[in-house]
């Protein structure tokens, strides 16, 4: 079965588009990033790609795992996939669920 993209994923993807060209050379907080973060739609995990341009640009990583609370749950198994548990984790914070594959070595 072949999965159709959302009616405004060519919108979106646009829009990624300029957000990649848009914060080349500007750095983020948190906040900033959840602000552009609710400007996209949840369906094709839009957010999600949105988030791993503006991962790149965030100066205040310590803060990342504020952003997870915003996400569903299927987003945050896919941002965790696609940036990866060492780049999201924060041992200052670790309160939260754990979906761990134990066949891959840093899960």
């Amino acid at each position: 079965a072949k999965s159709v993209p959302c009616k405004a994923y060519a919108i979106v993807y646009h829009k990624l588009a300029l957000l990649r060209v848009a914060t080349m050379t500007v750095w983020l907080t948190v906040d900033q990033i959840l602000f552009i973060l609710k400007q996209f739609p949840v369906d094709d995990f839009a957010r999600v790609n949105a988030l791993v341009v503006l991962h790149a640009r965030c100066f205040d990583l310590d803060n990342f795992h504020a952003i997870f609370p915003h996400l569903e749950p299927p987003e945050q198994v896919e941002l965790l996939h696609r940036l990866g548990w060492l780049n999201t984790l924060n041992p200052v914070h670790p309160d939260r669920i754990y979906v761990l594959d134990l066949r891959w070595w840093d899960h």
